[in-house]
């Protein structure tokens, strides 16, 4: 692995310029809907990722709204 895929990687999320420390699975379970023909009893899980603000705040986002800016055209890792 090269030195700069290494976490925290500076990235863009919602136009913010921020650094992504981390990508994790949230998984959580949830019951049967209350009415007849609702969802049934399951799991649910989504992909996130652990960002820091360039003012020091963290928040949880949709890995999907990550977009990393140290990665160059050509590049393989």
């Amino acid at each position: 692995m090269n030195s700069k895929n290494r976490m925290p990687r500076p990235c863009v999320t919602d136009g913010e310029r921020c650094a992504c420390h981390l990508f994790y699975v949230a998984c959580w379970t949830h019951r049967a809907g209350l009415t007849a023909g609702s969802f049934p009893a399951g799991q649910e899980s989504r992909s996130m990722a652990l960002i820091e603000h360039e003012d020091g705040r963290t928040e949880n986002v949709e890995a999907c709204k990550v977009t990393f800016t140290d990665v160059t055209g050509g590049e393989q890792a």
